[in-house]
């Protein structure tokens, strides 16, 4: 079983921070390698390079049509919170918007 790893924040005064960068650069190591070097800890596995994070592209139509939908849900949150109401149609068409976006949020998890 994979242990998680642990971290220590340390700081540095900037003389000594350059010092530990230049070494490292001198010796082709990572200022945390050098610094493991130093502190005489045997590691038995090189650490594995982290994996790039993918960013997903969402479709440009989608996008825009969500920041319609959120505008025009934040000109209702104004008017009620102007202390104006709405009529009961209006709560009855945003109750079935809200029904159509979780629809959609669903099929788009599976």
């Amino acid at each position: 079983m994979k242990t998680k790893n642990r971290q220590i924040a340390v700081s540095f005064p900037n003389e000594v921070f350059e010092k530990i960068s230049n070494k490292a650069d001198d010796l082709s190591m990572t200022k945390a390698e050098l610094i493991r070097q130093q502190l005489n800890f045997d590691f038995d596995q090189k650490r594995e390079p982290r994996k790039k994070r993918v960013h997903k592209t969402a479709d440009p139509q989608l996008l825009y049509h969500l920041n319609k939908i959120g505008t025009n849900l934040n000109q209702i949150a104004k008017h009620l919170n102007e202390g104006n109401t709405l009529e009961l149609q209006t709560l009855a068409e945003l109750a079935n918007i809200e029904q159509s976006l979780k629809g959609f949020l669903h099929d788009c998890n599976d």
